[in-house]
């Protein structure tokens, strides 16, 4: 089956349609003197299958066949001449070009995976978290104001960072958008977005994503609706972060909450909270933009999504009785067991 696909696939559908008739016309005319008795015509299905094999053959350049084909039609050799020309034209130039192209369309491309190769190749980048500022009521880009410029001051000692951060800030391109799957889903239908200057162009074919983690995920969402988008996931540890400290007042629980807080945070609760959270946005931001086939896909895609993290992270958890040693601390051992 995968090998018919392969064949039929570099034609389209009325191209074939096209094909079929005379194809099929000159079958039947190898067969139509071969269908008085059963004997004879036993023989004309054979023909039939043999014609259909040296079409085929022929389509890709193979016409070893043409001999065998040249008995069974002998008082139409001209016809045979022309076909086989008609055959080298179509399969070794158009055909066999077609299938060629398909084939370097199916492969997937060397798409850059780290920052560098990113400025490198000068690929557009997009990005949609945003922060606001009071002071002029606007809204501007992370990405562009806080980290790129946090990560500069802090990198002082890595050159290749130092040089491809200015680069990075001017290939990036921030989206003016309160839903980033409403700006994956325009992507993905080849509509414009507005950017940050309020210009509205569609973004290119081929572009990169820095975004915060629950934006991403919305975005690429978003770009499924339409079309399947070939993904290429940074391979490198990430570079820009936000650093979000939890502030905890003295009391008299604060010799216990912060052991409690770290050891839940290493047993991979904290993430599951988190990614739960993401989750939940999403579906919320999504529910009301999008039809419910496309919301029950959405939906379910990420909640295994989710599933799959958590089970993957089960191997990296702490035991269950060092959570419950937590648990007792705060009393909550006989809630948890039941």
């Amino acid at each position: 089956m995968v090998g018919l696909q392969a064949l039929v696939m570099p034609l389209d559908f009325y191209t074939w349609n096209c094909l079929e008739v005379p194809l099929l016309s000159f079958v039947l005319l190898s067969v139509t003197n071969l269908v008085t008795d059963s004997k004879t015509r036993n023989q004309a299905t054979e023909h039939f299958i043999l014609t259909w094999q040296w079409i085929l053959s022929s389509l890709s350049g193979q016409y070893h066949g043409t001999s065998s084909v040249l008995r069974i039609v002998s008082h139409f050799p001209v016809i045979i001449v022309i076909f086989v020309l008609s055959f080298y034209l179509l399969g070794t130039v158009f055909y066999q070009g077609s299938m060629f192209s398909s084939l370097v369309a199916v492969i997937p491309p060397n798409l850059p995976s780290t920052l560098e190769q990113i400025v490198e190749s000068k690929l557009q980048v997009i990005t949609t978290s945003s922060v606001e500022l009071r002071e002029v009521n606007k809204f501007v880009s992370i990405l562009n104001h806080i980290m790129i410029d946090d990560v500069s001051r802090r990198a002082i000692d890595s050159l290749k960072l130092q040089r491809a951060l200015p680069k990075l800030k001017a290939l990036s391109k921030f989206v003016l958008t309160k839903a980033p799957f409403l700006s994956g889903t325009k992507i993905s239908a080849e509509h414009n977005v507005e950017f940050e200057d309020h210009s509205f162009n569609r973004v290119r074919d081929i572009f990169a994503i820095i975004d915060l983690e629950h934006h991403l995920e919305e975005m690429l969402a978003g770009l499924v609706v339409k079309r399947e988008p070939y993904v290429v996931r940074d391979s490198e540890p990430p570079v820009f972060y936000l650093d979000m400290p939890i502030h905890i007042t003295r009391g008299f629980m604060n010799s216990v909450i912060p052991p409690t807080i770290g050891q839940l945070a290493q047993s991979g609760l904290y993430k599951l909270w988190d990614d739960l959270d993401g989750i939940q946005k999403l579906i919320t931001n999504i529910k009301n933009i999008t039809s419910r086939v496309q919301y029950r896909r959405v939906v379910v895609e990420k909640l295994f999504g989710a599933r799959r993290e958590i089970v993957f992270d089960e191997s990296k958890q702490v035991s269950i009785f060092a959570l419950q040693a937590d648990c007792n601390a705060l009393g909550i051992h006989d809630y948890l067991l039941t």
